[in-house]
This record gives structure tokens, C-alpha cells and sequence, in this order.
């Protein structure tokens, strides 16, 4: 039988762990639309400092990039690892940039009041782990993992939450916090668009473990698991 890829493979650990992760009580409830609307804008307000960190961590893993390796191509740039992974972060980076401009407008669409909070503990480590995995002289792959192992989580958990809703009540019904979770959010990080972000990043951190750094599967595992841990903290409480 053939070995599974990196990420097919660390999907299969720390099951309950990413049962938590992406069916905590926050998600039903955001789906349900129960979920009170201080809980969702405790919750944004850590979203953004989440945002602007991932602005930072994709700049950094770019520039870990040795794009000499294919300065002068006898064919198409894409074919070669390094561009292709550019190509990957660039598409990454202008989703995040979309996500803050869509963050902004829908929060002033619905009215939401967002308190001006700090960083939480859980989102100090997070970005702590951004920087670690894409410090100088780190492997790519380390930060690939994290990255993509954020989105599939994210993706997974509004899926979760996605299947809460009640079909059967009419969303123009609705208003506030439940509305801008029913009509903007979920749909938005439910879209096949941002499926098809999540399998990119996928591809990307499976061809650099399978290829140039080989080997540090082990080290992935443990990024993985920390990933795990930090998003069943992310989310409060209700």
C-alpha cells in the first residue's frame, strides 16, 4: 500500500482532538442561530488580530522562497516547485486581504459592536506559532503545514456549523449577529472557492514533504497538534 501523503495522513490523528476543534458548542450554536451577539463579536475581535498575523506569516513564508532556482526556464515557471508555491502564497495573501475588506463591511452591515480587546493568550500563541514555523532557516514545509492545517480546520469547522442551520426558517427573516452569520459568514467560509484554497495549500505542503524536505514528517505531526489545540481554544466559550 502506498503511504499517504502529509496531509491525508496527519487528517487521520488526534481524532477527537479535531472533533473539538471543528464541533465546539460556539460553531452548533453559530449554526443554530442561537449563539448570543457578544460571543460572535468577542469572537471577530480575535479574528482580526488572527488576520493581520496571517498577513505577516505568508509574507515571511514567500520570502523563504529561493526563486533562482528557476531564474532563467526552458519552460513554463509553474513546473518548478519554489514558483508554483509563490503562486499558491500570493493567492493565499490576496484572500486574506479580501477576507479583512469583507470582515470590515459586514460587521458596519449588521450593526455589530466590536469591542476594542487586545489579544487574547490563545491568540498570542497563535501567532507565536506563525513566526516559529516560518522563522529563517525553518523548512517550508513547517509553515505550509500550519497554514494549511488553520484553513482545514476553519473549513471543516463552519461545514459543522453550516449543518446546524434550520432550512426550513427563511434567512431574509432574520437579523443582527444571526443574519450576518447566516447570510455573509457561513456561506462565505463554506464556498467551494475556499475549498479549493484549502486543497491548494494541501498540494503545496504535500509536494515540499514528499520532495526537497523530506523527512520532517515527524515535525509536521507535532505542528499539527499544536494547530489542533490552539483552534479548540480559539473558539469562546458559550
Amino acid at each position: 500500500m502506498a503511504a499517504k501523503n502529509l496531509t491525508s495522513y496527519l487528517t487521520t490523528l488526534q481524532g477527537k482532538t479535531l472533533y473539538q476543534a471543528t464541533a465546539h458548542p460556539f460553531l452548533s450554536q453559530a449554526g443554530a442561530g442561537t449563539l448570543a451577539p457578544g460571543s460572535l463579536c468577542k469572537w471577530l475581535v480575535q479574528d482580526k488580530y488572527y488576520q493581520f498575523a496571517y498577513v505577516n506569516f505568508i509574507g515571511r513564508l514567500i520570502s523563504k522562497l529561493d526563486l533562482t532556482t528557476y531564474a532563467f526556464p526552458d519552460k513554463d515557471q509553474g513546473d518548478n516547485l519554489e514558483w508554483k508555491t509563490l503562486n499558491t502564497l500570493i493567492t493565499a495573501l490576496q484572500a486574506i486581504k479580501g477576507e479583512i475588506d469583507f470582515y470590515n463591511e459586514t460587521v458596519e452591515k449588521y450593526g455589530l459592536e466590536l469591542e476594542k480587546a487586545g489579544e487574547d493568550e490563545t491568540t498570542k500563541k497563535y501567532r507565536e506559532l506563525f513566526e516559529e514555523s516560518s522563522a529563517a532557516g525553518k523548512p517550508v514545509v513547517w509553515g505550509l503545514t500550519v497554514l494549511w492545517a488553520t484553513e482545514f480546520i476553519y473549513f471543516k469547522a463552519w461545514s459543522h456549523a453550516k449543518q446546524q442551520q434550520d432550512d426550513s426558517k427563511p434567512v431574509g427573516d432574520e437579523k443582527g449577529a444571526v443574519a450576518a452569520l447566516h447570510k455573509e459568514f457561513i456561506p462565505n467560509w463554506t464556498s467551494d472557492d475556499f475549498r479549493g484554497a484549502v486543497s491548494a495549500l494541501a498540494e503545496a505542503a504535500d509536494a515540499w514533504e514528499a520532495g526537497p524536505e523530506n523527512g520532517e514528517r515527524s515535525n509536521c505531526e507535532k505542528l499539527w497538534e499544536r494547530v489542533l489545540e490552539l483552534e479548540t481554544k480559539f473558539w469562546p466559550d458559550v
